[in-house]
């Protein structure tokens, strides 16, 4: 379509940031390191996110997601018209359900005729942080890209570009709808705000500070942002946001403007921080030296797993007063912590952000009980929470793997009385003998449970073993596992280190010898000759179990 020609004195932004994806190999600042992750994250969909949910349950397809967020965007698939110029979605991660298909579209019209303008689309990607899509509307250009700027707000910046030689008159807006079961939308201060059916709300807004008035329209589930006339001369970039929050009520998001309030106007320089971060968590995995730098294969598996790891990271919420990584966003049921993972997610996280690594840590810490006891899983609603068990001990591991990275003294004074009152735990409640051999157990005396907390749940090992009083709350299985006792050998081996790093020699020495201790009674008790491998032993017997 053509455009009038009306010139209008306009006040535009200017600013080029690098784009993560889009290094060039000649360009003269791009570091070896930097070149890699280029290379590795090239905008191919590392996670396919390619979806549309039919209705609010539709669990068929996967979202992206950021920075603690417990909600999440998808691409549309290719070739649907309809979705051009938007994101799918959003998903509400707490409450297992998409509120709506299309949330949040780009509209433009001719600023002379009126009349909506159809737009091209030229790619869409999923780049590490953030969606992308490229779209053309004659020769005017635009840049959607959709990002986390917090746990709770995700930012739509939209960049226009003339590339002609001809001045355009355009008007952009926003558009959005909602399963109305679910949702409702209605015009706020200066905002669409979508109430939720069982609490809480998005706000959906033009940026603080925008040059041009908006209005704002509601019919019955579908919304419009429509804001005033934009004058493009020849060659013209132009930068325009929308913030897309979601809070659990009026005091969170006065809260949320609050602590974010000089970073919300500056969101050029929040998009570039934030492609910044990924590009720092990239430069750690690909440093030189690394595996993951030793070719693309493994660039782009290192770059997939770090993308899943971030997409399942959730901020406190609830009853969880720290943060860190859910074991997965695909699986309903997997909106906690569960504590092996939590270690495990840990130690992952060291060498990328040891400060979500630390919270990972303190997320579980929060609820050791009295006696010491970490449970099994927990959840934003703590009625949730399973106590019936425990997991494998691999905190001391991960806390240490923390401090091989950061060299947080600080943390480890911290987390470690917790960590001697967890080890302590396991030879008070589950050592039925009283031998210095431990064993996997529960709280509520059923086999289930114990097996849980080998963390191999239904695993035959324990097919023929029973299960054993110990005391009140506390009960074995009847058979002492090598892999437990192994686990409590090295956590004794870390309780040491960290002693010494706090001047706690003595009880250094004391770790150091049970380790010692430890040690020759899983070689001379579990080990079989013949075979040349370790076993479980029986509880009564002591004989190896094949």
């Amino acid at each position: 379509m053509k455009f009038g020609k009306k010139k209008t004195l306009l006040l535009t932004f200017s600013l080029i940031f690098l784009a993560i994806a889009g290094c060039s190999r000649k360009e003269e600042t791009t570091t070896k390191n930097q070149t890699q992750m280029s290379e590795a994250t090239e905008p191919v969909d590392f996670l396919n996110i390619r979806h549309i949910p039919e209705n609010p349950g539709d669990r068929d397809g996967f979202f992206y997601s950021d920075n603690g967020a417990w909600y999440g965007f998808a691409l549309p698939p290719e070739n649907e018209e309809s979705f051009i110029g938007g994101f799918v979605g959003p998903y509400l991660i707490d409450r297992k359900e998409w509120i709506s298909q299309q949330l949040i579209k780009l509209v433009v019209w001719d600023a002379f005729s009126g009349k909506r303008v159809r737009l091209k689309m030229l790619d869409e990607s999923y780049h590490p942080g953030y969606l992308e899509q490229k779209l053309e509307i004659d020769s005017l250009t635009i840049n959607l890209n959709l990002w986390f700027a917090t746990e709770k707000t995700a930012f739509l910046r939209t960049e226009l570009i003339n590339t002609s030689h001809y001045f355009k008159a355009i008007i952009l807006g926003l558009e959005g709808n909602v399963f109305s079961k679910k949702a409702t939308p209605r015009v706020g201060d200066e905002c669409i705000e979508i109430k939720l059916k069982n609490g809480g709300k998005f706000i959906i807004k033009p940026m603080e500070g925008s040059l041009y008035t908006t209005d704002y329209f509601i019919d019955g589930n579908t919304y419009l942002i429509k804001k005033k006339r934009m004058n493009m001369f020849p060659k013209l970039r132009f930068l325009n946001f929308f913030i897309i929050s979601y809070v659990e009520n009026d005091n969170q998001w006065k809260r949320e403007k609050a602590e974010n309030r000089v970073m919300f106007h500056q969101p050029e320089k929040m998009f570039a921080d934030h492609k910044q971060r990924w590009q720092g968590y990239a430069d750690k995995i690909f440093s030189s030296g690394s595996k993951w730098a030793s070719g693309n294969e493994y660039q782009r598996i290192g770059m997939k797993s770090l993308i899943t790891l971030m997409t399942n990271y959730r901020s406190a919420r609830g009853a969880l007063k720290h943060s860190g990584i859910i074991p997965s966003s695909a699986v309903t049921y997997f909106d906690g912590f569960w504590a092996w993972d939590s270690w495990k997610h840990a130690a992952a996280l060291a060498s990328i952000d040891g400060k979500i690594a630390e919270e990972q840590i303190f997320a579980m810490f929060d609820f050791q009980n009295e006696v010491g006891m970490i449970p099994d899983c927990v959840f934003p609603d703590a009625k949730n929470n399973n106590w019936r068990n425990t997991k494998p001990p691999l905190a001391a591991w991960a806390v240490w793997r923390i401090f091989e990275e950061n060299s947080d003294t600080a943390f480890v004074k911290t987390i470690y009385p917790k960590l001697v009152k967890y080890h302590q735990w396991w030879f008070k409640f589950r050592d039925h003998d009283n031998n210095g051999l431990c064993e996997y157990g529960s709280t509520d005396g059923t086999k289930k449970a114990a097996a849980w907390e080998s963390g191999m749940d239904n695993a035959v090992r324990f097919d023929e073993a029973k299960i054993v009083r110990n005391k009140d709350g506390a009960w074995s299985l009847t058979q002492e596992s090598v892999d437990l006792n192994s686990y409590l050998f090295a956590e004794k081996n870390y309780l040491a280190q960290m002693a010494e790093l706090l001047g706690k020699n003595g009880e250094a020495k004391k770790f150091h010898a049970e380790a010692e201790e430890l040690k020759q009674k899983i070689q001379s008790m579990m080990f079989d000759e013949k075979t040349g491998y370790f076993y479980d032993i029986d509880l009564d017997t002591k004989k190896i179990i094949p």
